[in-house]
């Protein structure tokens, strides 16, 4: 029977100003299994235990996106988390923020999705923020994503207006249908994408209704297809 490995994450208290070199990192051509232990900046500082338990951290392909997963075995005043990705491994921006139980002494689950993926390898990492304003990091995991030719849809579900990310057509004109399941078309747009990775909002207008509609990216003669849940 396998163990349940628990590894704490490590925040820090401030006190003047720091000095030193910036935060570690680890680089792998595969995806990482989460590590007992987390990054920290050097300098002056004071470790204080952030009361979060992080039992996994992951993140793995899938097709035009990358799934982000973690679990948590317990937590006492947690505010969010924020998921981030890199290229380097070092910079790190935002990806998604996702709302905490806050209080749990048993095992939660939380899932995120990365819409914009970087292309090649790329690096994640999980910032959890307590309620009082402490915040830790996770080990870093990487992801071997290949996708130059993409075409994704988000936020998905949508209430209205929402992004269409194009990938791999710098240059190119690309026609934008939305249509339903039956064919019928509610919205159509030409583009020419100016950069490699090109983000488009539609704005359909009040025009969908709720349902499950298509997304249809031709270029040349490719043509991808997305599916939407308007609600």
């Amino acid at each position: 029977m396998s163990q349940r490995r628990h590894f704490k994450l490590t925040t820090y208290s401030i006190g003047g100003s720091a000095s030193g070199t910036g935060a570690g990192t680890i680089r792998s051509n595969t995806i990482s299994s989460f590590s007992p232990f987390t990054f920290s900046s050097a300098g002056k500082v004071i470790p204080n235990p952030l009361p979060v338990e992080l039992l996994s951290f992951d993140a793995k392909p899938d097709g035009n996106v990358v799934n982000v997963k973690w679990a948590t075995a317990s937590e006492i005043n947690s505010d969010y988390f924020m998921v981030q990705h890199s290229q380097d491994g070092i910079i790190f921006e935002d990806v998604e923020k996702v709302e905490a139980f806050g209080n749990s002494s048993t095992t939660k689950n939380y899932s995120a999705v990365d819409y914009e993926p970087y292309n090649d390898v790329s690096y994640y990492r999980l910032k959890q923020v307590d309620n009082d304003g402490k915040f830790a990091y996770s080990s870093i995991v990487s992801v071997k994503f290949q996708n130059a030719n993409s075409l994704s849809v988000y936020p998905n579900p949508a209430s209205g207006l929402f992004n269409i990310s194009l990938s791999g057509q710098n240059g190119k004109e690309i026609l934008l249908v939305v249509k339903d399941l039956l064919g019928r078309e509610f919205y159509s747009r030409v583009v020419i994408v100016s950069n490699d990775k090109e983000v488009i909002a539609i704005d359909p207008s009040g025009k969908l209704a709720e349902g499950i509609y298509i997304v249809v990216a031709t270029s040349d003669n490719n043509i991808y297809e997305k599916k939407i849940v308007i609600k």
